[in-house]
């Protein structure tokens, strides 16, 4: 009785093991994990696997980390799959882009990933993993603790260009100067702005900055660039000297400060009779003026009289434009967004793929292009509810491909590719109502 108590238990101990085992799965990891520096980008890369394979794209969570900026995947997930205890698993991998605006301790908060896969298959489960708490330390060098800003990269290219010569300058005229600066795997809005400082004589009008980031062909992030232009307006004749500029950045390859300098400038101005300053100064008055009123609606009751019907039309477009600019871009912006996010703009992704013999990323958009047509339906109900033996068969051979362990399954996008514009279109006959022609000859 006793042995058969023992064995008894043995069974579920071991049933319980293997169900444990067969659990999806998460991971995480920073790339770098220590050594990390204030405005460095530090790459979390996040893996779930699951059993079998998905059948439906999982979804992984959005969150703030105080202090730091999140950038979310931008780059197209990667597919794998592993063997764990045994059993063959399916994987999916992300990434996201974290940069600390200043030292201290970050730690990730509490996040669910929510995955749908083949439990038994064809049966399908739903398994909600918890994001794991990681922390890392961001810290600035003692070497640039002084610094106003930090600028960490692995390279910093400064360039400069004058629009216009610096000979035969003459008062009232103007030099345009541009300054583009690129951090390789830095975001822009980390570059800092320069100060266009000028002697007295120049008036300096600043433009707007345009900051970017590049990326590559596969959505990889390369580098950012801020790009600062200004016009000098010489008001007076004279010798000037714009002073140089410095911009200081932390080589993360050497771990030492550097300095990129652009050089003084120095021109000559003479002075032209022609020109008129923008704010003439005021003529002196012979005689002491009569004195009036200080209320300023006395000086400008003339004008509001004969010019209040500009006014009132100028109010009148200013509030227009105030309220239906906002709601015109708004819409423009939503119908550009369901463009791209509509079922048709999916199914052809999922073609080209197909077409491609990609069958990684036919697997993912298959995935995708599903959640669009039919929402909230599994791969597995998508199959069954389809009745068509040809295009289930494709599925199958699909994830046999991409998830068996065996390596010598074949599989052929195009066939996959043509089941699929057959059941599109089939479906779509199916769903458009039949028009019948009047009777001719009507009776009665």
């Amino acid at each position: 009785m006793k042995h058969a108590i023992a064995i008894i238990i043995l069974v579920f101990a071991s049933e319980a093991a293997r169900a444990q085992a067969h659990r999806p799965i998460v991971r995480a990891n920073f790339q770098p994990a220590e050594q990390i520096l204030v405005g460095q980008p530090v790459r979390l890369t996040v893996e779930v696997l699951v059993p079998n394979y998905f059948t439906a794209s999982p979804v992984f969570p959005e969150f703030d980390l105080k202090n730091a900026i999140v950038m979310f995947p931008q780059e197209t997930p990667q597919n794998f799959s592993e063997q764990v205890a045994g059993t063959s698993y399916a994987g999916i991998r992300i990434a996201y882009h974290l940069y600390a605006e200043r030292r201290g301790q970050f730690q990730l908060p509490p996040a669910q990933i929510t995955v749908t896969y083949a439990d038994a298959p064809p049966h399908s489960a739903q398994a909600s993993l918890q994001l794991p708490q990681l922390v890392f330390h961001a810290e600035v060098p003692p070497a640039a603790e002084g610094l106003d800003y930090f600028l960490p990269t692995t390279q910093l290219k400064v360039q400069q260009k004058w629009e216009s010569s610096f000979k035969n300058l003459c008062v009232g005229q103007t030099i345009e100067r541009t300054v583009t600066i690129t951090a390789d795997k830095l975001q822009g809005m980390f570059i800092p702005p320069l100060p266009f400082d000028v002697p007295g004589g120049l008036r300096v009008y600043s433009q707007q900055p345009v900051v970017q980031d590049q990326k590559s062909d596969r959505g990889e992030f390369l580098s950012g660039r801020r790009v600062e232009s200004a016009k000098y307006l010489i008001e007076k004749p004279g010798d000037y000297t714009l002073p140089g500029l410095e911009i200081n950045w932390w080589n993360l390859k050497t771990g030492r400060l550097r300095t990129e300098t652009l050089p003084a400038v120095h021109f000559s101005a003479t002075a032209d009779p022609a020109y008129i300053p923008e704010l003439p100064p005021q003529l002196e008055q012979r005689a002491p003026a009569q004195k009036v009123s200080a209320s300023p609606w006395n000086r400008y009751r003339a004008w509001l009289r004969q010019d209040w019907m500009w006014v009132a039309g100028a109010l009148v477009i200013f509030w227009l434009a105030v309220r239906m600019i906002p709601r015109t871009a708004r819409w423009l912006r939503d119908a550009r967004q369901k463009q791209h996010e509509n079922e048709a703009t999916y199914f052809r992704a999922l073609i080209r793929s197909c077409n491609q013999n990609d069958g990684a990323a036919a697997y993912r958009r298959l995935l995708l292009w599903l959640e669009r047509s039919q929402p909230g339906a599994t791969l597995e109900a998508f199959v069954l509810t389809t009745g068509d033996a040809e295009l289930a068969r494709e599925i199958e051979e699909l994830g046999a491909a991409l998830y068996s362990p065996a390596k010598s399954v074949k599989w052929s996008g195009s066939v996959l590719a043509h089941s699929l514009k057959n059941h599109r279109f089939n479906a779509v006959a199916s769903t458009r109502r039949p028009y019948h022609l009047p009777n001719l000859n009507p009776t009665g």
